[in-house]
């Protein structure tokens, strides 16, 4: 296996435990995670760039980045979507069903930050009302801690 090779699987290793690091249980900080990964991708990247140039490095990292994190996270369901394909269901109707404010359900459709709690109360609604079985996880909703 050539060095290039070599310094793109481990790229795509520290790439995978970042993501695992980012959605999995951790005894220290998410974002201590993060950075180790994050200062471990840059000295492969510092590697490579010596064997292929900073142009075609900086390409190399963010292509296997990217696939990475592709093939790692499951594609979510908008928000939005799930509730244009309910016909009739209103935003004011899943607000009073999860005991929340209108505003909470209009932020997860427009993919501002709400409370998970929150968010979770306007999932629970949803599925009541509609039979479906959708778990927070499943949905691309901005969460906020709180």
């Amino acid at each position: 296996m050539s060095e290039v090779a070599r310094l793109r699987e481990q790229i795509a290793r520290e790439c995978e435990a970042m993501q695992r690091g980012m959605t999995g249980f951790a005894l220290v900080g998410k974002h201590e995670i993060i950075q180790r990964r994050y200062e471990a991708i840059g000295q492969h990247q510092d590697r490579l760039e010596t064997l292929v140039g900073k142009t075609e490095a900086a390409n190399m990292v963010a292509q296997t980045y990217i696939q990475v994190m592709q093939e790692l996270s499951p594609a979510k369901r908008p928000f939005q979507q799930l509730l244009n394909e309910q016909p009739g269901l209103t935003t004011i109707h899943l607000a009073h069903m999860a005991g929340i404010s209108r505003g909470v359900v209009s932020a997860m459709v427009l993919r501002t930050p709400v409370e998970r709690r929150q968010a979770q109360k306007v999932i629970d609604a949803f599925n009541q009302l509609t039979g479906k079985g959708y778990r927070l996880e499943d949905i691309d909703v901005v969460l906020r801690d709180g």
